[in-house]
């Protein structure tokens, strides 16, 4: 698996200018099947972003109300956009297990 762990650099979020440094955590990891990756990212105020994408289908949660509202909402509209890309909202779950997995 590649592994990057620390300072993430996030130029742009669609055409909005971020520029900002967050901690967090990329892998990805080859399969037979497909790889996978996830990306964690930790801001310093405690709020987190959990993606993990696998064989087409992007698995998203966060501690940010709004955003899981968002993409709750939204979920059906993305998924029918692209036929070869689903999303769907993860499980806290998901996220702890990774970060328990991250701490070893």
């Amino acid at each position: 698996a590649f592994m990057s762990n620390g300072e993430l650099g996030i130029r742009s979020i669609e055409k909005n200018l971020i520029e900002r440094r967050i901690e967090g955590n990329i892998i990805i990891t080859k399969r037979r099947g497909g790889d996978d990756i996830v990306i964690y990212l930790q801001h310093d105020n405690g709020s987190w972003y959990y993606f993990k994408y696998q064989k087409g289908v992007m698995a998203v949660v966060s501690s940010d109300l709004l955003f899981n509202e968002v993409l709750k909402n939204n979920i059906d509209k993305i998924s029918k956009e692209k036929s070869d890309y689903k999303i769907r909202q993860a499980n806290i779950s998901d996220r702890n297990k990774f970060v328990r997995a991250l701490r070893k």
